[in-house]
This record gives structure tokens, C-alpha cells and sequence, in this order.
């Protein structure tokens, strides 16, 4: 190599300038984002930050309602996950399906009653109880097979179980 030209498109280039218009675009997206996820982190956040955004870029302010966790009609499920993770008052970033970003506020928080559902709670707890009994013996006998050598006389095995029917 000789000789090496770097030659900057003209200006009045339709293709180079969309492209560092959108660059630009992203840059400052980024920027946005960064500083907002900072702020929001280090608890700097305020309402007045929230509505002050609101104003500047002319954006309305929306309420939404979120069911459940399973609930991803309007954003992606890592965004609903990360919506369980907020407390009452607290702000975040999350996207939708289409790639948009919202800037979120929790501002509600409902609880739902299981007390009018007493007989099912019975039933799940049981349950709940029977599966981490059997988890806890299920590791036991692991701990066992894995430190001891274990050789199962078939004929006593049989016996016993006799006794017990």
C-alpha cells in the first residue's frame, strides 16, 4: 500500500446524510437512557423529573394495568418480570414488543386476598409439604448412593413389605 485517501461523501448526499442523522439519533437515545438509568438507580429521580420529561417531549402520560406476571400484551416478558421486582413509587426503563422504550412510574399496587379461598390454600400447602419432603429424601438417598455402596437383599426387601400389608 502506497498511498492511502479518505474521501468524506459530499453533503449533498441524500444516503450519507439519513445515515448520520440517524447515528446522531441513536447517540442521543443512548445518552437519554444512560443518564435516566443512572439517575433512576442512584434514587436522583424525582415526579418532577418524570413530568418534566413528560412536558418536554410532548408525550401524554398513560396509565396502564398490569393483570400478572404472564401478562405481555402491551411489553416483553423481561419487562413484566422486571416490573415484579418495583416497589410502590419507584421509576425504570422497559420495551415493548416493537423495540419502544417507556419510562415507567409504579404508582399502584394491588394485593389480592386469598383468605376467601381457604380449602384450595389447604390443598397447595399439602401438597407444597409432600413435594419438598420428597425433595428432602430424594437428596438424602443421593448423599447415600454417592458416599456408601448400597446392595439391596431382595428376599429381606419382600419380607418387609409382607410384614407392612
Amino acid at each position: 500500500i502506497y498511498e492511502i485517501n479518505k474521501i468524506l461523501p459530499s453533503i449533498n448526499n441524500q444516503e450519507f446524510v439519513s445515515k448520520i442523522n440517524e447515528m446522531l439519533f441513536n447517540q442521543n437515545k443512548y445518552d437519554l437512557y444512560n443518564d435516566l438509568i443512572k439517575k433512576i438507580g442512584s434514587k436522583e429521580f424525582s415526579k418532577n423529573d418524570f413530568y418534566n420529561i413528560s412536558k418536554e417531549n410532548s408525550t401524554q402520560i398513560k396509565t396502564e394495568k398490569i393483570s400478572s406476571i404472564s401478562d405481555n400484551k402491551k411489553f416483553t416478558e423481561d419487562s413484566i418480570k422486571y416490573l415484579y421486582t418495583l416497589s410502590k413509587n419507584n421509576y425504570g426503563l422497559i420495551g415493548d414488543k416493537d423495540k419502544n422504550i417507556y419510562l415507567i412510574q409504579i404508582s399502584n399496587i394491588d394485593y389480592k386476598s386469598l383468605t376467601n379461598k381457604i380449602s384450595n390454600i389447604a390443598i397447595y400447602e399439602y401438597e407444597e409439604n409432600e413435594k419438598i419432603k420428597d425433595n428432602i429424601y430424594d437428596s438424602y438417598d443421593f448423599f447415600l448412593n454417592s458416599k456408601y455402596k448400597v446392595k439391596i437383599n431382595e428376599k429381606t426387601l419382600e419380607r418387609v413389605k409382607n410384614y407392612f400389608k
